[in-house]
């Protein structure tokens, strides 16, 4: 049984065949079997678990909330390297989420509502028909803690961080637009420093005259690229997408509208 309210918690494991238990105030059907025709030392076996009802929420919580404790402790931090083609794993994030940092405590209190309302709200945002998305701008100085609150998150929340480097794919948009939907579901998405990017500059800044056609072009079906990926044109479902500047006067006032960006 596990109660999310309560925080209690019993894990048991389970025998061949049908059980029964109940999950956050539901009732679950599992069933573990062996495949048929097992062969050598090492018995297959797999488990069925079966939510009454449409909503898979209940599977996803469920599944979270087995996972080891030390499996928890540790965010995964990928980079990608065009040279191969394929997101690696730079570093681990092992910490304490938003208790290690020093934050106001409504500013903490606001993260974890904005959070947890993206979880929760999964279904509603399928039954409107928009991308299950959170898209999240934060603006300071250099060395103010932006990065360091990012990795707080994901340790609090449990999410794997994805490192894009928007800047790099000035001349390839159809590329960029490639790579950021391979990355898989629960993530979050840390795009730094994206004002570095000529397709997050204003625009009254690329009208300039002396711009290269070449490059002129390039830059508006770039910017055209990014804002159809903020809005979910693209794959963004259950993705959360942080960027971060350290001069956001200098964004283009399309990308700051409500809708491509919720916070």
């Amino acid at each position: 049984t596990y109660e999310q309210s309560t925080g209690y918690r019993s894990m048991l494991a389970i025998g061949i065949g049908w059980h029964l238990f109940r999950f956050n105030g539901r009732f679950m059907f599992v069933r573990r079997e062996e495949y048929p025709q097992n062969q050598g030392d090492t018995i297959k076996e797999y488990i069925d678990i079966v939510a009454f009802g449409r909503s898979s929420i209940l599977l996803s919580d469920l599944l979270s909330a087995c996972q080891p404790e030390e499996s928890q402790a540790h965010i995964r931090v990928f980079g990608y390297s065009r040279g191969t083609e394929e997101w690696t794993e730079a570093s681990k994030n092992r910490g304490g989420g938003l208790k290690a940092i020093a934050l106001d405590p409504a500013v903490r209190q606001h993260f974890v509502d904005m959070f947890t309302a993206f979880a929760d709200n999964r279904e509603l945002y399928y039954k409107l028909g928009i991308a299950h998305k959170l898209t999240i701008l934060l603006h300071g100085k250099p060395g103010s803690g932006k990065t360091s609150l990012v990795r707080a998150l994901a340790s609090e929340f449990n999410y794997n961080i994805y490192n894009v480097n928007l800047a790099s794919w000035s001349s390839s948009p159809d590329l960029f637009i490639s790579v950021v939907n391979s990355i898989p579901k629960g993530s979050i998405v840390l795009v730094e420093d994206f004002e570095e990017s000529p397709w997050v500059k204003c625009r009254a800044e690329l009208s300039d005259s002396t711009l290269p056609a070449a490059k002129d072009t390039c830059v508006h079906g770039g910017r055209s690229a990014l804002l159809n990926w903020l809005d979910g044109v693209s794959s963004l479902d259950g993705k959360i997408i942080i960027l971060s500047t350290n001069t956001v006067e200098v964004v283009d006032k399309a990308l700051l509208r409500p809708g491509r960006l919720d916070h």
